[in-house]
């Protein structure tokens, strides 16, 4: 995972499943208990460290990495990892890339070349219903949830901000830290501060390189907005204007039937106001 915001997300990630236990970590091993995370970095020329490599109590690695984005190479890169792993260990490795971005997983999980085949799993978190780790008995289910897949991503960061405001605060601080660099890879930013809002909390947003970045875009979208809405609403009171002077007080359907117009219609009725006889010739009443 590379860039600033990736490499933000990546530490945070290591981090978190350190400290939890989640669902998804027990699948993982199996059910074999970690014995230790161990901390595996390739030689410094290739600048490269691995995510998760975990020790477990039978004697096999568990190598974790965790991509947001679809990487072309990525069945490379795992080889080069499984190779580095076993020339240190030489314990058996089993490999997983969990992806967590939000474009289709487009990654294959093996490689085949003319004397070499090699293969590991790739798993998109999203096959993980949302709702379920919401309602998990373990914190880190819940938050890992922002990730998972959803059709109601509001009530999903409802229901996470629930569980963190019932927390003390030196708990809820973390986990609302946890949250946000989560929520900012989903882009339920909006959600988010509405929920939060909502609830009382307050939360320096700034802090969140996602959300300031959100808050730009936000801000860019509502100005143009206002200015098209600015201009619709002009043509619409310049045709209400016509309209009354030829017909006299319009019916509240009538009425209704401009403020709900597009722009493009409300221009062509203004246009045609003058030749019509009746109301109903320029504005059609079914």
């Amino acid at each position: 995972m590379r860039g600033g915001a990736v490499l933000k997300f990546d530490a945070m990630m290591k981090e978190f499943l350190q400290q939890y236990p989640t669902s998804l970590l027990l699948k993982l091993t199996g059910g074999v208990p970690v014995v230790e995370f161990l901390n595996v970095e390739l030689p410094s020329v290739q600048e490269r460290r691995l995510d998760l490599v975990l020790l477990l109590a039978d004697g096999t690695l568990l190598h974790i990495e965790l991509q947001s984005s679809n990487d072309r190479d990525m069945a490379l890169r795992m080889l080069e990892y499984y190779l580095l792993l076993w020339r240190r260990y030489r314990r058996p490795v089993r490999q997983v890339v969990i992806y967590v971005g939000t474009p289709r997983l487009r990654m294959a999980n093996s490689l085949v070349l003319e004397s070499l085949r090699f293969s590991f799993t790739v798993q998109d978190i999203r096959e993980w219903r949302a709702e379920e780790l919401v309602a998990s008995s373990l914190f880190g289910d819940q938050v890992l949830a922002l990730l998972g897949g959803t059709s109601d991503p509001q009530g999903v960061v409802r229901g996470v901000l629930e569980r963190i405001a019932k927390m003390v605060p030196e708990r809820r601080e973390r986990a609302l830290r946890y949250m946000l660099i989560l929520a900012g890879l989903r882009k339920f930013g909006t959600i988010v501060e509405q929920e939060v809002e909502n609830m009382g909390v307050t939360i320096d947003w700034m802090q969140y390189p996602t959300f300031r970045q959100a808050k730009k875009v936000a801000k860019a979208e509502g100005k143009a907005e206002g200015k098209a809405e600015g201009e619709i609403r002009g043509v619409r009171d310049a045709l209400l204007v016509v309209l009354e002077n030829r017909f006299g007080p319009l019916p509240a359907w009538a009425r209704q039937k401009i403020e709900n117009a597009s722009k493009e219609a409300s221009m062509a009725w203004l246009v045609k106001a003058g030749d019509v006889a009746k109301l109903t010739e320029l504005i059609p009443r079914r």
